[in-house]
């Protein structure tokens, strides 16, 4: 049986996957600090498991900082398996 915490958990991987694939394809090197904006507007749920797992998202991601706001404008969008979008926005730590 999959607990809610479980289900948050695997969201938290699920959301620096998503991450660090943007990585990627904005030819970020893998030592590089990112600045991390999360737009996570009208969805509460995702906001908590930003929130709770805030030190796991960063440390995975290589994130100096991480802001959980919304609505973003100009982020990359993510979409996760159930349909839903996420905006994140990341650019190179200076």
């Amino acid at each position: 049986m999959i607990t809610p915490e479980l289900a948050q958990e695997g969201l938290a991987r699920l959301v620096v996957r998503r991450i660090n694939d943007l990585r990627r394809r904005d030819g970020l090197h893998v030592t590089d600090r990112i600045h991390l904006v999360v737009d996570v507007e009208g969805y509460e749920d995702l906001r908590e498991v930003v929130e709770k797992h805030r030190s796991y998202i960063m440390d995975e991601t290589l994130a100096e900082e991480l802001v959980v706001a919304g609505p973003l404008s100009n982020g990359h969008r993510v979409e996760l398996p159930d349909g839903r979008v996420l905006h994140v926005g990341l650019s190179v730590a200076g």
